[in-house]
């Protein structure tokens, strides 16, 4: 299995049984979010909590299969920036609620300072520059697909919370015409 070989290299029944159950998850969650959640707010925490789960679970596989931590100039630098955005986008955040949730809280504040000043999701861009910095050290198909997931993940969490954010706080719809949603000056 791929597990065994350390993520190396996989063939492509192995890549399109990891593709089928994939999508039997997705045909799950559609049937439980469209047939038995009828009311909005469960199925609100029941996406929130799917997309997370899946966030996180394609983080730690990365993260898994990166052990050898066989470090390159380049996987250290993506890794050190990484890390140095989520803690200037958290120390920011002190005055609203931190939450993993793409919900926003009740009493949440729209923040626009720190790298929140450039980029409206640095804890997203700071997952993706991490991620890049792990497939450097050890980089296959799997794992590029596993990275790809996660892109798509984000980028649908971070559409979805948008709306939301739009919804919550008068200032947002200029607040995202003066800034980016991932990189700064390019998306």
């Amino acid at each position: 299995s791929p597990l065994e070989r350390g993520w190396g290299e996989v063939n492509s029944m192995e890549i399109n049984n990891i593709f089928n159950k994939t999508i039997i998850i997705k045909n799950c969650v559609v049937i439980i979010s469209e047939n038995l959640l009828k009311n909005e707010a469960l199925k609100s925490i029941a996406k929130s909590n799917i997309l997370v789960t899946i966030q996180f679970t394609l983080i730690g596989l990365l993260i898994w299969g990166s052990v050898s931590f066989k470090l390159s100039v380049l996987s250290l630098v993506l890794i050190s920036i990484s890390f140095l955005l989520a803690v200037w986008a958290v120390v920011s955040m002190k005055e609203s609620k931190l939450r993993i949730s793409p919900i926003p809280a009740k009493e949440a504040r729209m923040v626009i300072n720190g790298p929140y000043r450039f980029i409206r999701h640095p804890m997203y861009t700071s997952i993706i520059f991490g991620m890049i910095g792990l497939l450097t050290i050890h980089f296959s198909v799997i794992r590029l697909i596993m990275f790809l997931a996660l892109i798509v993940v984000l980028i649908i969490k971070l559409n979805w919370e948008e709306k939301m954010l739009l919804e919550k706080f008068s200032g947002y719809k200029d607040y995202r015409e003066r800034t980016n949603k991932l990189i700064p000056y390019i998306y």
